[in-house]
């Protein structure tokens, strides 16, 4: 590369998707207007779910498969993407289906489809008049995750929070036995093919830290700087 060439860097996207599903959830928490709040809390819901395709995505990067099997591979379910990775970089180690983790990812991926994929879906009703009605959405088993997208409220923002980094911890701590200096690494990277051994580790406001601690929000798994601000 020549010297007056700026080097070649991809952005992944992972960064901002953390930081916006965390922003977003404290900020639907502490609006006023419940419509806001609301809304809020269903793009906070999203991010939280496009950070696990992203991170999954992001494992296939460092395997660094070749354009045409990464191709192929680009169309199979997060899940199994996650799966692959593990079998070919960590041989012998695979997801346990039976993870209260992974049942909890479940749940968010069936979420995630109705967001994508929205049709019809029969909601409950709470009470019902001709003169008034007050109705709510079924709830998932094992997060008790509002089924139904347009009845997502604050609660279920940190809910999502906190099913997706449990699965990302059980992930990459248990599963892949990264260290958080190497998830930070991995996950932002903006090198094409990551490299564990080249830090970049975000800076955020300890604020956002206390806000974590206290919804037991854990992100852990990953390398962090906190400043006051």
């Amino acid at each position: 590369m020549n010297a007056h060439e700026p080097p070649i860097a991809v952005e992944r996207g992972i960064r901002t998707l953390v930081a916006d599903s965390i922003a977003l959830a404290m900020d639907s928490e502490a609006h006023g207007d419940i419509d806001q709040k609301n809304r809020l809390a269903r793009a906070s819901i999203v991010s939280s779910l496009l950070f696990l395709e992203a991170s999954a995505n992001c494992c296939l990067d460092l395997l660094n498969l070749g354009t045409r099997f990464a191709g192929e591979v680009d169309r199979l379910p997060t899940i199994a993407k996650y799966d692959l990775f593990l079998r070919i970089r960590c041989r012998g180690r695979a997801l346990d289906r039976g993870r209260a983790e992974v049942q909890g990812y479940g749940e968010l991926k069936s979420l995630r489809d109705s967001f994508v994929h929205p049709r019809a879906q029969r909601f409950e009703w709470i009470e019902w008049s001709e003169d008034s009605d007050v109705s709510t959405s079924p709830k998932s088993k094992a997060l008790g995750l509002t089924k139904i997208p347009s009845y997502c409220f604050p609660d279920d923002a940190i809910t999502a929070l906190k099913a997706a980094h449990r699965f990302a911890g059980y992930f990459f701590s248990e599963c892949a036995r990264m260290k958080p200096r190497q998830v930070s690494a991995l996950l932002h990277s903006e090198a094409e093919v990551p490299d564990l051994t080249d830090p970049v580790i975000p800076a955020w406001p300890r604020t956002v830290r206390h806000w974590l601690t206290h919804h037991e929000i854990d992100l852990s798994y990953m390398r962090l700087y906190w400043y006051d601000g």
